[in-house]
Protein backbone atom coordinates (compact mmCIF):
# COMPACT_ATOMS: atom_id res chain seq x y z
CA UNK A 1 0.00 0.00 0.00
CA UNK A 2 1.31 3.22 -0.59
CA UNK A 3 2.25 5.70 2.52
CA UNK A 4 -0.57 8.38 1.62
CA UNK A 5 -2.98 5.75 1.38
CA UNK A 6 -1.37 4.31 4.53
CA UNK A 7 -1.67 7.91 6.58
CA UNK A 8 -5.42 8.94 5.17
CA UNK A 9 -6.74 5.66 6.17
CA UNK A 10 -4.75 6.23 9.50
CA UNK A 11 -5.92 9.78 10.15
CA UNK A 12 -9.65 8.64 9.67
CA UNK A 13 -9.30 5.65 11.81
CA UNK A 14 -8.10 7.50 15.21
CA UNK A 15 -10.31 9.89 15.32
CA UNK A 16 -11.76 10.26 18.34
CA UNK A 17 -9.52 7.77 19.98
CA UNK A 18 -8.46 8.33 23.54
CA UNK A 19 -5.74 6.19 25.78
CA UNK A 20 -5.22 6.58 28.80
CA UNK A 21 -1.32 6.34 28.85
CA UNK A 22 -1.37 5.36 32.49
CA UNK A 23 -2.85 2.44 32.39
CA UNK A 24 0.34 0.79 30.50
CA UNK A 25 2.69 2.37 33.07
CA UNK A 26 3.90 -1.47 34.16
CA UNK A 27 4.57 -1.95 30.68
CA UNK A 28 6.53 1.13 29.73
CA UNK A 29 8.67 0.39 32.73
CA UNK A 30 10.97 -1.63 30.47
CA UNK A 31 11.78 1.09 28.00
CA UNK A 32 11.64 4.21 30.95
CA UNK A 33 13.47 2.86 33.59
CA UNK A 34 17.05 4.08 34.40
CA UNK A 35 16.51 7.15 31.55
CA UNK A 36 17.37 10.44 32.75
CA UNK A 37 16.10 12.50 29.68
CA UNK A 38 13.36 11.54 27.44
CA UNK A 39 12.19 12.94 24.59
CA UNK A 40 8.28 13.18 23.90
CA UNK A 41 5.84 15.33 21.78
CA UNK A 42 2.63 17.72 22.84
CA UNK A 43 0.08 15.54 21.33
CA UNK A 44 -1.96 17.06 18.81
CA UNK A 45 -5.69 15.80 18.47
CA UNK A 46 -5.96 12.41 18.25
CA UNK A 47 -2.50 11.69 19.39
CA UNK A 48 -1.18 9.57 22.31
CA UNK A 49 -1.54 12.08 24.78
CA UNK A 50 1.93 11.17 26.77
CA UNK A 51 2.10 13.89 28.82
CA UNK A 52 0.80 11.89 32.21
CA UNK A 53 4.37 10.29 31.76
CA UNK A 54 5.78 13.60 33.27
CA UNK A 55 4.02 12.44 36.72
CA UNK A 56 4.30 9.22 36.53
CA UNK A 57 8.23 8.95 36.38
CA UNK A 58 9.26 12.45 37.92
CA UNK A 59 12.85 11.19 38.16
CA UNK A 60 13.10 11.43 34.33
CA UNK A 61 13.30 14.81 32.68
CA UNK A 62 11.30 15.19 29.52
CA UNK A 63 12.59 17.17 26.56
CA UNK A 64 9.95 18.61 23.83
CA UNK A 65 10.41 18.88 19.89
CA UNK A 66 10.58 22.65 18.69
CA UNK A 67 10.12 23.22 14.86
CA UNK A 68 11.96 25.91 12.55
CA UNK A 69 13.36 24.49 9.27
CA UNK A 70 14.37 20.99 11.13
CA UNK A 71 13.42 19.52 14.84
CA UNK A 72 15.34 20.59 17.74
CA UNK A 73 14.57 18.85 21.27
CA UNK A 74 14.39 21.83 24.13
CA UNK A 75 13.78 21.56 27.94
CA UNK A 76 10.67 22.97 29.22
CA UNK A 77 11.46 26.12 31.51
CA UNK A 78 9.84 28.83 33.42
CA UNK A 79 8.33 30.02 29.96
CA UNK A 80 6.43 26.62 29.49
CA UNK A 81 5.05 26.34 25.88
CA UNK A 82 4.34 28.66 23.40
CA UNK A 83 2.36 28.11 20.28
CA UNK A 84 4.66 27.57 16.94
CA UNK A 85 5.16 26.20 13.85
CA UNK A 86 1.88 24.10 12.11
CA UNK A 87 0.46 25.34 15.20
CA UNK A 88 1.94 23.27 17.73
CA UNK A 89 2.83 23.58 21.20
CA UNK A 90 6.66 23.88 21.64
CA UNK A 91 8.88 24.51 24.54
CA UNK A 92 11.09 27.44 25.05
CA UNK A 93 13.73 26.35 26.96
CA UNK A 94 17.54 25.76 26.13
CA UNK A 95 18.37 22.99 23.00
CA UNK A 96 19.51 19.80 24.16
CA UNK A 97 21.86 17.63 21.77
CA UNK A 98 20.65 15.10 20.43
CA UNK A 99 22.35 12.70 22.00
CA UNK A 100 22.10 13.58 25.62
CA UNK A 101 18.59 12.21 25.33
CA UNK A 102 18.68 8.58 26.39
CA UNK A 103 15.12 7.64 24.53
CA UNK A 104 12.60 9.39 21.94
CA UNK A 105 9.19 8.43 21.97
CA UNK A 106 8.48 9.09 18.38
CA UNK A 107 4.99 9.72 17.28
CA UNK A 108 3.73 8.06 14.50
CA UNK A 109 0.41 7.33 12.18
CA UNK A 110 1.37 3.79 11.13
CA UNK A 111 4.52 1.00 11.07
CA UNK A 112 5.40 -1.53 9.37
CA UNK A 113 6.30 -4.87 10.33
CA UNK A 114 10.12 -3.61 9.91
CA UNK A 115 9.22 -0.66 12.22
CA UNK A 116 9.12 1.65 9.53
CA UNK A 117 6.95 4.31 10.40
CA UNK A 118 4.65 6.90 8.89
CA UNK A 119 4.20 10.89 10.21
CA UNK A 120 2.74 13.42 8.52
CA UNK A 121 5.10 13.59 5.83
CA UNK A 122 7.38 16.31 6.47
CA UNK A 123 10.24 14.45 7.12
CA UNK A 124 11.08 16.00 10.41
CA UNK A 125 11.76 13.27 12.68
CA UNK A 126 13.46 11.07 9.69
CA UNK A 127 15.93 13.99 9.27
CA UNK A 128 16.46 14.34 12.84
CA UNK A 129 16.91 10.31 14.22
CA UNK A 130 19.14 9.86 10.91
CA UNK A 131 22.04 10.34 13.15
CA UNK A 132 20.90 9.65 16.73
CA UNK A 133 22.79 7.31 18.93
CA UNK A 134 20.41 6.06 20.97
CA UNK A 135 17.02 4.51 21.78
CA UNK A 136 13.47 5.42 19.55
CA UNK A 137 10.30 4.11 20.50
CA UNK A 138 6.65 4.16 19.15
CA UNK A 139 3.56 3.64 21.29
CA UNK A 140 0.82 2.83 18.70
CA UNK A 141 -2.00 0.68 18.77
CA UNK A 142 -1.97 -2.68 16.55
CA UNK A 143 -4.62 -1.80 14.50
CA UNK A 144 -2.37 0.84 12.85
CA UNK A 145 0.12 -1.78 11.75
CA UNK A 146 0.27 -1.38 7.66
CA UNK A 147 1.92 -3.46 4.35
CA UNK A 148 3.57 -0.37 3.05
CA UNK A 149 7.44 0.00 1.75
CA UNK A 150 9.09 2.84 3.13
CA UNK A 151 10.79 5.41 1.13
CA UNK A 152 14.42 5.52 1.11
CA UNK A 153 15.23 8.55 4.40
CA UNK A 154 12.80 6.76 6.26
CA UNK A 155 14.42 5.92 9.25
CA UNK A 156 14.08 2.90 11.63
CA UNK A 157 12.60 2.77 14.97
CA UNK A 158 14.29 0.19 17.24
CA UNK A 159 11.17 -0.59 19.48
CA UNK A 160 7.50 -0.62 18.75
CA UNK A 161 4.95 -0.64 21.66
CA UNK A 162 2.12 -1.90 20.84
CA UNK A 163 -0.89 -1.06 22.77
Amino acid sequence: MEKCVVRKKALAKRKGQIIDITQYKLKLDKYLNGKKIVGIYYPLQDEINLLPLIDLYKEITFVFPKTNHEIEFRYVDAKGFKKGKFNLSEPQGKVIDKNDIDLIIVPALAINKKNHRIGYGKGYYDSYLKDYLNETLVLIKKEFVFDFEPSKNDVIIKEVFLL
